[in-house]
Parts: C-alpha cells; sequence; structure tokens
C-alpha cells in the first residue's frame, strides 16, 4: 500500500468491469500547478487557524504537492509537516525550489510519504490537512486507510479538514463528453497523451460522510456550515475523532497501518475493490451478536441507511434526543421522490422523522422492544420507524406485531417496520444493481403491515 505513486492496473488484478489491457496512474500528475492558494482557500485557512497560537500549533498538511498552502502557514509562523511522495518532491524545478526556500525556515519540516509518517506518535497534530486528495486516490481502500491513519495521527481536540473540488462536471460540456473515459469508480480525465494517467473520482457528500464517520471521526455540523461559507460549490468538513470506527474488521486495517505498506505482485496493484457500501456489509456480517458490539451495530445499521437513502434521507443523529428517551438513529426527510415521500403524501403518514431502534441480538422482538419505539412516534415527529435485528425466528408472528401496532393506533397512521440482516443486505444489493428496487422492497414489507 502507497508503495510508489504509480499504479499499473492490469485485468489480472481482480477488478470489477475492466475493460482495459493496461492503465498507468501517476497520482502526482494531479498536483495543482497554481503558485499559491486562491482567496477562498486564505479565507479558509484563517477561520481554521483563527485563536490558534502558531508556535505550538502543528499542521499536517497531507498530500502537500507541490507545497503552496505548506508555504503559506509556515510564513504565518506555525509549525508545518509537509508529507508527499518523495517522486513529487523531485518533480520539476518549481517545487525543488520551493522545497529549498521553506527548508530555511525552522518551522517547516518535510516528510516522505509513507515511510516518516508512521514515525510520528498518535495524537500528535493539532490540524490534519487533506485538500483534494482521496479524489485522485484510485483505490477505495486506500482512501479509507488514509483515512484511519488521520484518525490516529490528530489529537483528541484537533481538528481534520476534508476539502476536495468537483473539478470535472461529467458530461456537462463537449469536453467532458469527449475525453472524459470511465474508469474503476472514477475517470480518466483527458485525452490520452502520456505513458501514465491521471485519476479523478467524484465523491459525493453523503458518501463523504459515511467514510469519515465510519473511520473514527465525528464531523462538526456547525462549524462545517461556517467553512462552507468560503468554499463556494466545493465540498468541506470539519471533523474531531470519536472513539468508535467501523471500518476496523473487514480489511484489517489497523494491521495495513501496523505494517506501513503490503506486498504485492511488484506495482500491480492487488488491493480488492470494494464500494463502501460493500464494506459496510460486511462489517456488519463480522458484527458479533450482543451486547459488546452493540454501538458497533447502530453506527454500522445508520451508516448504510443513510447511504441507502442518501436521496431521500438527511441529517442523520445517533442516539438522538427525542420525546425525553434517546433514539438510536434518526433521519430527517428530505422532499424528494421515493418510498418516504410517499408514506407523507400518498399513505397519509406523518414522517418529517425517521426514527431506528437497533437491536443487536437474534431474540425476536417483543413487546418492550416495540414499546420502546411506540412511544416515539407522535404526529408532530414521525409516526414512522424501524427495528433493526440481527435474525427474525418466527416472522408471522413479528408481522402481527406490526399489524396490531398500525390497527390500534390513531387513525392507524403508526408504522412499525421490523428488519433483519437479510433485509439490509438485500437493500445494499438492490443499492449497488438495481437501484428502482429499494422503494419497492419497502412497499412490499408496507402492504403486509396495513393489509
Amino acid at each position: 500500500m502507497w508503495k510508489s505513486p504509480i499504479y499499473e492496473f492490469k485485468p489480472k488484478t481482480g477488478f470489477k468491469n475492466f475493460s482495459y489491457s493496461s492503465v498507468k496512474i501517476d497520482v502526482t500528475h494531479s498536483a495543482p500547478k497554481m503558485p499559491k492558494p486562491g482567496g477562498q482557500l486564505v479565507n479558509l485557512f484563517n477561520k481554521i487557524t483563527e485563536r490558534k497560537r502558531p508556535a505550538s500549533t502543528k499542521i499536517l498538511d497531507l498530500g502537500a504537492a507541490r507545497l503552496r498552502n505548506s508555504k503559506y502557514f509556515v510564513e504565518k509562523g506555525f509549525q508545518v509537516y509537509a508529507a508527499e511522495f518523495e517522486e513529487l518532491f523531485k518533480k520539476g524545478s518549481k517545487t525543488e525550489e520551493r522545497l529549498n526556500e521553506l527548508q530555511e525556515y525552522d518551522n517547516f519540516h518535510p516528510i516522505i510519504f509513507p515511510k516518516d509518517i508512521y514515525t510520528f506518535t498518535e495524537n500528535f497534530f493539532d490540524i490534519i490537512l487533506l485538500l483534494n486528495v482521496p479524489t485522485v486516490m484510485p483505490i477505495p481502500v486506500e482512501r479509507l486507510c488514509l483515512l484511519l491513519l488521520i484518525r490516529k495521527l490528530l489529537k483528541n481536540n484537533g481538528s481534520f479538514i476534508w476539502y476536495s473540488d468537483p473539478m470535472i462536471r461529467i458530461g456537462k460540456n463537449d469536453y467532458a463528453k469527449r475525453y472524459i473515459r470511465k474508469f474503476l469508480d472514477g475517470y480518466l480525465p483527458g485525452a490520452k497523451k502520456k505513458s501514465t494517467e491521471t485519476f479523478y473520482v467524484e465523491l459525493h457528500e453523503k458518501e463523504i460522510e459515511t467514510m469519515i464517520e465510519s473511520c473514527g471521526l465525528k464531523i462538526d455540523d456547525d462549524y462545517s456550515e461556517e467553512l462552507k461559507k468560503f468554499a463556494y460549490t466545493n465540498i468541506v468538513y470539519r471533523s474531531r475523532p470519536k472513539d468508535r470506527i467501523i471500518f476496523s474488521r473487514a480489511l484489517k486495517l489497523d494491521d495495513l497501518i501496523k505494517k506501513g505498506t503490503v506486498q504485492n505482485d511488484g506495482h500491480y496493484v492487488s488491493t480488492e475493490f470494494m464500494s463502501i457500501l460493500e464494506l459496510l456489509a460486511e462489517e456488519l456480517k463480522l458484527t458479533e451478536e450482543g451486547k459488546l458490539d452493540a454501538y458497533r451495530f447502530q453506527d454500522i445499521i445508520g451508516n448504510i441507511l443513510r447511504y441507502i437513502f442518501k436521496g431521500q434521507l438527511t441529517d442523520m443523529k445517533i442516539e438522538a434526543p427525542g420525546e425525553g428517551i434517546r433514539i438510536d438513529v434518526k433521519f430527517r426527510r428530505k422532499n424528494k421522490k421515493g418510498f418516504f415521500k410517499d408514506l407523507e403524501e400518498v399513505y397519509k403518514i406523518p414522517c418529517p422523522n425517521i426514527y431506528i431502534e437497533c437491536k443487536n441480538y437474534s431474540n425476536d422482538p417483543g413487546n418492550p422492544e416495540y414499546d420502546q419505539l411506540d412511544t416515539r412516534l407522535i404526529p408532530r415527529t414521525g409516526m414512522f420507524g424501524f427495528i433493526v435485528v440481527r435474525k427474525i425466528e418466527d416472522k408471522a408472528k413479528c408481522l402481527e406485531n406490526c399489524r396490531r401496532r398500525n390497527r390500534n393506533s390513531t387513525d392507524q397512521k403508526k408504522i412499525i417496520m421490523v428488519l433483519e440482516d437479510s433485509d439490509i443486505l438485500e437493500l445494499i444489493e438492490a443499492k449497488m444493481k438495481y437501484p428502482k428496487r429499494i422503494n419497492k422492497i419497502l412497499y412490499e414489507k408496507l402492504d403486509e403491515i396495513i393489509s
């Protein structure tokens, strides 16, 4: 992993939908050539460093490229650690000139990526910047490894800044239609003229949020909204460390980071290509039933549903307060076409919020579990909720309990739907292969309850 900035892909690597005889990608080609950060970045940098003491604030510029941002912070007096592949530090006279210039400053510390990164102790940096880096990384697994590494290096009260630029508006202009070629989960921008290509993937906000929060970082929603004032059309988040890490078992990311590198076939990439949703499915399967993994199960289910329903639901809250009682997972419904909009407009079931209770055991839910969710469902805040369990043994009895709660509610407007692991995995498969089937799965379950 990260053995070289050059990734050579061949059909033998096992990637899905691989239609090229050979592709060689050099991630250092994506480094911006502007000599200094633009006005919106300067405003962003001023915001994230306000009230910080430069001499004692350690900033990691991860993917420092040609050092334009590092130079800005160095000249402000911050302790700057610029991490980049050695090949890029040596690429081009301008980059070498800037590197030599910055080495005259005592507060500038160049880091060769990745080998020097592993020498730092945990919780070392006050601020970690990741600007337009994951979007040029061709292997999804490595994007997650990088976030997990950030979680390890960031102080408990530190700030991680994600910033990404939707630099390709796919299909929006004649150039894009003519020259941009689809590759893996992203694109190869521009007409092929060199022996190596560049890569870009357009990560959307819900996917980024899932990646960040699944790697042990908590997005600060209010502060992130403040930063968006300086980002214009770009995506920006400020996050802080949290205790629970989801992506830690399926890929053995901790082992990857401890080893530093993973042996593969020379420079040929052998890492299996997996989407975020596939990884979440694997993490679900590796989650043990019982109290020990109860919070982990809750986090996984929340992130899976956020990803599956990213067009219909928003504003996920884990362990959210509600009517005096804590709710495992809560979403706010968007006014977008789909199952939840139809609940409100066609079935006349009020659902401004969607509630989820997660039970990490295989015992069928009984009255206490139904009562727990039932008390949360009121017309003002929402009358629909899920109970998610690992496995339902007596499906007929479970369905009858859901029907009874519906019949006994005022105007028969209260809906409790029970999902088990197999249902969650079916929704994941539908999202990846047949997105229109997602709504159909839920309509079928709803019809069973209200029939």
